[in-house]
């Protein structure tokens, strides 16, 4: 029962990443910045190097390591690389949402939900369904709110009673069937526990809705904090640093049967957050802040291009 915990909060982490994402993107005016790409960029690219410069050192690298160096490589961070291609086309994703009446755009949320929440739990894996797709779902949803949801925001019974049934859905649904006798039955466990499922919708979608449009005082400390969440998850989630922290450092298999899994499981990720979080800054402010300082003009120059680009082939194309 705590392990499905554990897991349904990491799903939920990913959900309400993308919807503040939305919540906040679809205010904007600007478009797509090519110093925010780069920001995105610089991160996964200063890890996939220093990735590399430990599997040497260990006697692991192939020549296709080098692959990781790709600005959205799936084989090392899937959610950054989505989240980089979710970003690319968020102006465009924007132009449409904006465009859309109330109604239409309620449509284009059920058949959303429908494709990437409810087709999945019978045909997952027959469906090509990309992850960046999966995200612009959440990333539209939490811009309905935004751009629909009125001037108050929504009740906390109402906000209750969609976590309390999405919760309830999500744990009591894998747990009867991860209880199951039968092995087919217990695999099919992941139905309740994906992103998209049904019950996780509705616990985002209500986690969500406590915190959005309500009045919530600035803190420098969450800021600080939150300003490293992106690389932390770099450095702790990718194939290379996965088995020492997690196997050699950290032992976390032997704790799976034992009456310390959960004081374990709350302590361990705290001083694994602590260090990672320490790193990130020193490379924020070591690296990032003069790189970003020294390429910002260059960007500039390069956004100037692309409009006189985009110019002159909306006069060639037209009819």
């Amino acid at each position: 029962m705590w392990v499905q915990l554990l897991l349904m909060g990491g799903k939920l982490g990913v959900n309400l990443f993308v919807m503040l994402s939305g919540y906040y993107l679809i205010a904007g005016t600007r478009g797509l910045s090519l110093v925010r790409v780069l920001k995105i960029w610089n991160a996964l690219f200063f890890y996939a190097v220093v990735m590399l410069a430990v599997s040497l050192g260990k006697g692991d690298f192939s020549l296709r390591s080098l692959g990781w160096l790709a600005p959205c490589s799936m084989r090392v961070w899937w959610f950054a690389s989505a989240y980089m291609g979710l970003y690319l086309v968020h102006p465009f994703v924007n132009e449409l949402l904006r465009q859309l009446s109330r109604r239409r755009y309620i449509a284009l949320l059920l058949l959303q939900a429908l494709l990437w929440s409810i087709v999945p739990l019978y045909a997952r894996g027959g469906f090509a369904l990309a992850d960046v797709s999966e995200f612009i779902f959440f990333y539209s949803l939490a811009a309905y709110i935004r751009l629909h949801g009125g001037e108050q925001p929504l009740r906390w019974r109402s906000c209750a009673a969609l976590l309390l049934s999405g919760f309830a859905v999500t744990f009591g649904g894998s747990l009867i069937l991860a209880a199951m006798p039968s092995a087919s039955l217990r695999s099919l466990s992941w139905c309740f526990l994906a992103q998209t499922a049904p019950g996780m919708v509705l616990l985002s979608l209500g986690v969500f809705l406590i915190f959005a449009r309500r009045p919530f005082p600035q803190s420098r400390m969450v800021n600080l904090v939150a300003s490293a969440s992106f690389g932390v998850y770099l450095i702790h989630d990718n194939s290379v640093t996965k088995p020492l922290l997690w196997s050699r450092w950290f032992h976390a298999a032997n704790y799976q049967d034992s009456l310390w899994l959960i004081p374990y499981s709350l302590m361990v990720p705290v001083i694994v957050y602590a260090g990672c979080m320490f790193i990130e800054w020193l490379r924020q402010r070591a690296v990032e802040r003069w790189l970003l300082r020294a390429l910002r003009p260059l960007c500039e120059r390069g956004e100037a291009l692309l409009r006189r680009a985009l110019t002159w082939a909306e006069r060639r194309l037209q009819v």
